[in-house]
Protein backbone atom coordinates (compact mmCIF):
# COMPACT_ATOMS: atom_id res chain seq x y z
CA UNK A 1 0.00 0.00 0.00
CA UNK A 2 1.37 3.15 -1.08
CA UNK A 3 -1.55 6.12 -0.35
CA UNK A 4 0.54 9.67 -1.06
CA UNK A 5 -0.53 12.89 -2.45
CA UNK A 6 -2.71 16.04 -0.93
CA UNK A 7 -6.59 16.66 -2.54
CA UNK A 8 -8.28 19.94 -1.27
CA UNK A 9 -11.92 18.96 -0.75
CA UNK A 10 -14.96 20.58 0.65
CA UNK A 11 -17.94 18.99 2.83
CA UNK A 12 -21.32 19.21 0.76
CA UNK A 13 -24.71 20.60 2.31
CA UNK A 14 -25.32 16.85 3.24
CA UNK A 15 -22.06 16.84 5.16
CA UNK A 16 -20.58 14.56 2.69
CA UNK A 17 -17.09 14.41 1.16
CA UNK A 18 -16.18 13.19 -2.16
CA UNK A 19 -12.73 10.79 -1.70
CA UNK A 20 -11.60 11.78 -4.93
CA UNK A 21 -11.32 9.13 -8.26
CA UNK A 22 -7.28 8.73 -7.71
CA UNK A 23 -7.53 7.76 -3.91
CA UNK A 24 -10.78 5.97 -4.38
CA UNK A 25 -8.57 3.64 -6.53
CA UNK A 26 -5.99 3.62 -4.38
CA UNK A 27 -7.90 2.01 -1.31
CA UNK A 28 -9.90 -0.16 -3.52
CA UNK A 29 -6.34 -1.72 -4.91
CA UNK A 30 -5.06 -1.85 -0.92
CA UNK A 31 -8.42 -3.55 -0.58
CA UNK A 32 -7.71 -6.29 -3.42
CA UNK A 33 -4.23 -6.23 -1.86
CA UNK A 34 -5.05 -6.77 1.83
CA UNK A 35 -7.71 -9.99 1.33
CA UNK A 36 -5.03 -11.49 -0.13
CA UNK A 37 -1.83 -10.48 1.52
CA UNK A 38 -0.32 -10.67 5.13
CA UNK A 39 -0.45 -7.13 7.09
CA UNK A 40 3.67 -7.37 6.61
CA UNK A 41 2.86 -7.19 2.58
CA UNK A 42 3.76 -10.71 2.23
CA UNK A 43 2.00 -12.89 -0.47
CA UNK A 44 0.38 -16.31 0.93
CA UNK A 45 2.51 -19.07 -0.80
CA UNK A 46 -1.21 -20.42 -1.75
CA UNK A 47 -4.54 -19.34 -2.11
CA UNK A 48 -5.84 -21.55 0.49
CA UNK A 49 -3.55 -19.28 2.89
CA UNK A 50 -4.96 -16.51 2.06
CA UNK A 51 -8.60 -17.16 3.10
CA UNK A 52 -9.87 -15.02 0.30
CA UNK A 53 -11.41 -16.00 -3.19
CA UNK A 54 -10.25 -14.20 -6.37
CA UNK A 55 -14.26 -14.02 -7.36
CA UNK A 56 -14.99 -12.00 -4.22
CA UNK A 57 -14.77 -8.45 -4.50
CA UNK A 58 -12.76 -6.25 -1.91
CA UNK A 59 -15.38 -4.28 0.28
CA UNK A 60 -14.82 -0.53 0.07
CA UNK A 61 -15.75 -0.31 3.66
CA UNK A 62 -12.65 2.58 5.34
CA UNK A 63 -12.35 3.12 9.30
CA UNK A 64 -12.10 6.61 10.44
CA UNK A 65 -10.92 7.63 13.78
CA UNK A 66 -8.53 10.54 15.31
CA UNK A 67 -5.26 10.40 14.06
CA UNK A 68 -1.67 10.72 15.95
CA UNK A 69 -2.53 14.51 16.46
CA UNK A 70 -5.99 15.99 17.63
CA UNK A 71 -6.76 17.94 14.57
CA UNK A 72 -6.46 15.29 12.05
CA UNK A 73 -8.37 12.39 11.45
CA UNK A 74 -7.04 8.94 9.83
CA UNK A 75 -8.83 7.23 6.94
CA UNK A 76 -7.79 3.78 6.84
CA UNK A 77 -8.70 0.39 4.24
CA UNK A 78 -10.93 -1.69 6.45
CA UNK A 79 -8.90 -5.25 5.38
CA UNK A 80 -5.11 -2.87 6.59
CA UNK A 81 -7.01 -1.60 9.64
CA UNK A 82 -8.86 -4.74 10.86
CA UNK A 83 -5.47 -7.04 10.31
CA UNK A 84 -3.73 -4.25 12.21
CA UNK A 85 -5.33 -4.83 14.99
CA UNK A 86 -4.82 -8.63 14.99
CA UNK A 87 -1.98 -8.37 17.13
CA UNK A 88 -3.82 -6.25 20.48
CA UNK A 89 -4.26 -8.91 23.40
CA UNK A 90 -7.54 -9.46 24.74
CA UNK A 91 -8.73 -6.38 26.44
CA UNK A 92 -8.91 -8.62 29.84
CA UNK A 93 -4.52 -8.75 29.56
CA UNK A 94 -4.07 -5.05 29.20
CA UNK A 95 -3.34 -2.74 31.89
CA UNK A 96 -5.58 -0.29 32.91
CA UNK A 97 -4.68 2.67 30.90
CA UNK A 98 -4.20 0.12 27.85
CA UNK A 99 -7.81 -0.65 28.62
CA UNK A 100 -8.40 2.90 28.67
CA UNK A 101 -7.10 3.68 25.46
CA UNK A 102 -8.33 0.75 23.37
CA UNK A 103 -12.20 1.65 24.59
CA UNK A 104 -11.30 5.18 23.65
CA UNK A 105 -9.88 4.40 20.46
CA UNK A 106 -12.55 1.89 19.59
CA UNK A 107 -15.44 4.43 20.79
CA UNK A 108 -14.12 7.28 18.01
CA UNK A 109 -13.02 4.53 15.39
CA UNK A 110 -16.11 4.89 12.73
CA UNK A 111 -16.71 1.98 9.94
CA UNK A 112 -18.20 3.95 6.47
CA UNK A 113 -18.96 2.67 3.47
CA UNK A 114 -18.87 5.10 0.61
CA UNK A 115 -21.97 5.93 -1.47
CA UNK A 116 -21.71 4.88 -5.18
CA UNK A 117 -19.78 8.43 -5.94
CA UNK A 118 -17.13 7.59 -3.31
CA UNK A 119 -19.42 10.21 -1.10
CA UNK A 120 -18.88 9.66 2.90
CA UNK A 121 -20.36 11.07 5.68
CA UNK A 122 -17.78 12.17 8.43
CA UNK A 123 -19.46 11.59 11.93
CA UNK A 124 -20.39 14.86 13.64
CA UNK A 125 -18.89 13.89 16.95
CA UNK A 126 -15.59 13.00 14.87
CA UNK A 127 -15.59 16.37 12.85
CA UNK A 128 -16.43 18.64 16.39
CA UNK A 129 -13.41 16.92 18.05
CA UNK A 130 -11.03 17.73 15.50
CA UNK A 131 -12.84 20.79 14.58
CA UNK A 132 -13.34 20.28 11.01
CA UNK A 133 -14.69 22.67 8.91
CA UNK A 134 -16.15 22.79 5.37
CA UNK A 135 -12.96 22.91 3.56
CA UNK A 136 -10.29 20.16 4.20
CA UNK A 137 -7.51 18.88 2.59
CA UNK A 138 -7.06 14.84 2.41
CA UNK A 139 -3.83 13.66 2.80
CA UNK A 140 -1.66 10.60 1.85
CA UNK A 141 -0.06 9.06 4.64
CA UNK A 142 1.96 6.35 2.78
CA UNK A 143 -0.26 3.06 4.95
CA UNK A 144 -3.76 5.74 5.49
CA UNK A 145 -5.03 9.13 4.41
CA UNK A 146 -5.80 11.91 6.53
CA UNK A 147 -7.86 14.32 6.83
CA UNK A 148 -6.62 17.84 7.92
CA UNK A 149 -8.79 21.46 8.03
CA UNK A 150 -7.60 23.00 4.93
CA UNK A 151 -6.38 25.90 7.14
CA UNK A 152 -4.51 23.43 9.82
CA UNK A 153 -2.40 22.06 6.38
CA UNK A 154 -1.63 24.77 5.09
CA UNK A 155 0.20 25.59 8.37
CA UNK A 156 1.67 22.25 8.62
CA UNK A 157 2.95 22.46 5.15
CA UNK A 158 4.46 26.26 5.41
CA UNK A 159 6.33 25.31 8.75
CA UNK A 160 7.96 21.93 7.04
CA UNK A 161 8.72 23.66 3.76
CA UNK A 162 10.76 26.39 5.70
CA UNK A 163 12.35 24.06 7.09
CA UNK A 164 13.02 22.25 3.71
CA UNK A 165 16.91 22.16 3.98
CA UNK A 166 16.77 21.26 7.43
Amino acid sequence: MFLVGAFDLSFDQKSRLSIPAVARSELAKAARESSVANLDGRMPSNSAESGASKDVEPSATIYILPGDRREILAVYEAGYFEKSRLGVPPTAQLSRAARDWSRFEASLTMKVEPDSQGRVVIPERLMKLSGMTKDVTLVGAFDHYQIWSRETYATFLESKWTNYED
